[in-house]
């Protein structure tokens, strides 16, 4: 990606665009996988055997999903 910021005017612009597109799928997937912890703990709320207890234990782990975690350090690589 910053090889084609640094020669923007010497690249063809299909070739630069198609990078964005991988680089913005890439952080698609990045954040939707982010996101599934959140996204079970959701569905186990809307259960109908749904209680109180399950809801906390699921929001509880959130914070501590290797998900959260894994890609911080390669952003903007």
């Amino acid at each position: 990606m910053k090889i084609v910021q640094d020669h923007e005017d010497e690249i063809d612009q299909n070739i630069a665009k198609k990078i964005q597109d991988i680089n913005i799928f890439r952080n698609t997937k990045d954040m939707a996988d982010q996101l599934r912890p959140v996204a079970n703990a959701i569905d186990c709320c809307q259960a109908d055997n749904a209680s109180l207890a399950a809801a906390c234990d699921h929001f509880l782990i959130i914070p501590n999903s290797s998900h959260l975690h894994s890609n911080t350090s390669s952003s903007n690589a």
